[in-house]
């Protein structure tokens, strides 16, 4: 009796094998591919040589691979630093002479246009035009006169922001001189200067305690003035 038992019970499990693939295509079909799959693995298990039946759930069901943990996002700055393109900066302020050579300049009015060179380093190249209004000796008998002179100067500016909303800044130019008294100025005018900004809406208000003026003419002599601005830099 034990015998026939056995016998029976390995001639059964085929069909037990085969009812359990048929289950899980049935559920393949269906789209019900978590207990298709369930029901995949114990056919496997109880088979040795798997029908192709079973790619056919495979092939409706594919196992997914366990997804890669995803990675923590990149932490972002609150004040992340705008990149800009282009500086306009209007200041007034006043000329005081240096050295003899000099005319008693009084007021001073500065235009600067920028384009940014380089926003990582604060680079930018700048066009200045400075604007002069002078009470010097130059008519004969030694009076004064008004003398408008204009500065036409091309260089280059660096700034850093070096603690919340202040930031430093300095130039250097060099370019031509134009005046109503001799016209085009055979000389080369150069400027220095350096100072601080406080940003404030679209761009900074300005102040330029050390600024300074120089000018070469071909026949050796030289001029120098101090000057001191203020005014306000549209960054955009």
């Amino acid at each position: 009796m034990i015998l026939v038992a056995s016998a029976a019970a390995l001639a059964d499990e085929p069909d037990h094998a085969d009812r359990i693939l048929g289950m899980a295509l049935a559920e393949a079909q269906l789209g019900h591919c978590p207990e298709a799959l369930a029901h995949l693995d114990q056919y496997l298990a109880a088979t040795k040589t798997p029908s192709n039946d079973a790619f056919e759930v495979l092939r409706r069901c594919p196992r997914s691979p366990t997804p890669a943990p995803a990675a923590p996002p990149a932490p972002t700055s609150a004040h992340k630093a705008r990149g800009r393109l282009f500086l306009v900066d209007l200041e007034l302020g006043l000329n005081v002479p240096l050295t003899s050579g000099s005319p008693q300049a009084a007021f001073l009015g500065s235009l600067e246009l920028g384009i940014a060179l380089s926003n990582r380093l604060g680079l930018d190249l700048v066009f200045l035009a400075e604007s002069l209004v002078s009470r010097a000796a130059v008519n004969p008998d030694g009076s004064l006169a008004t003398v408008f002179s204009e500065n036409l100067l091309v260089g280059v500016e660096e700034r850093r922001v070096v603690w919340r909303r202040l930031a430093v800044f300095g130039t250097a130019a060099v370019g031509i001189l134009v005046d109503s008294y001799k016209g085009f100025r055979d000389a080369v005018a150069m400027h220095f200067d350096a100072g601080a900004a406080w940003m404030i809406g679209p761009g900074e208000v300005r102040v330029r305690p050390l600024d300074f003026g120089v000018l070469i003419e071909t026949d050796g002599t030289a001029g120098a003035s101090w000057r001191a601005s203020a005014g306000y830099a549209f960054r955009f």
